[in-house]
């Protein structure tokens, strides 16, 4: 990372690299594993909000744009990824189960908007849905309005139905394929802090107590 861009980021730092995770460079799409060459961070700033990404060094160098212009790859070049994990849910003191997705909507790439002397991780569009960093209420009257679920044959896939309309699907097991057919959904976490494929209890209840995680209870969609 350059100077201006550390400088200008400024107490927001540490939160902005913990939620970027190094899969695939925005610039070309292909991985970004390079030995132990660190990738660069480019920020396009749009004034109210921007957005850090990742990319090879030797595609985009470090640094912070201000000019109003987003720079990357086509529209048209997939390079952002995500992932999702199913899980069984539970809660201590609390009776039962409940079948969990959690999501990480992109990994290489975050918007984030100005806070005190820097900037930090935006959330939005995600807490229009509905979602909210809040103690988990189970139920149908803690429905997310903005979003739909769908468990499939070994699979299991939630789907905004506002903007952006984005749709993530993670492989799902028996129970949680179960659990989410008989209570009618399941919950859905979202965090850009978290990667699903290496999901720790440590990790969940460090993010559920910070606020970086926000969550909510998607009905299965009508067949």
């Amino acid at each position: 990372m350059d100077a201006g861009t550390r400088q200008r980021q400024g107490g927001g730092l540490a939160e902005v690299t913990d939620c970027l995770w190094a899969k695939d460079c925005q610039s070309c799409g292909q991985p970004l594993a390079d030995g132990n060459r660190a990738p660069a961070l480019a920020v396009d700033d749009m004034g109210e909000f921007a957005l850090a990404s990742l990319h090879h060094d030797r595609c985009r160098r470090s640094g912070w744009n201000d000019s109003g212009h987003v720079s990357g790859a086509p529209s048209s070049m997939p390079t952002l990824s995500n992932a999702s994990q199913m899980l069984v849910l539970s809660f201590p003191g609390r009776p039962g189960q409940w079948a969990m997705m959690v999501t990480n909507p992109a990994l290489e790439a975050i918007p984030i908007r100005p806070a005190g002397d820097g900037w930090a991780v935006s959330l939005r569009p995600l807490t229009d849905v509905g979602l909210k960093a809040a103690e988990l209420e189970i139920g149908a009257a803690a429905a997310v309005p903005g979003a739909t679920a769908a468990a499939g044959a070994g699979s299991a896939t939630v789907t905004m139905t506002v903007l952006p309309f984005d749709s993530y699907t993670a492989p799902a097991g028996a129970p949680e394929l179960r659990l989410a057919r008989e209570q009618g959904g399941l919950v859905w976490g979202v965090s850009y802090a978290l990667h699903p494929a290496n999901l720790t209890d440590a990790a969940m209840g460090a993010e559920m107590k910070s606020g970086r995680l926000i969550a909510g209870w998607v009905a299965l969609g009508r067949d």
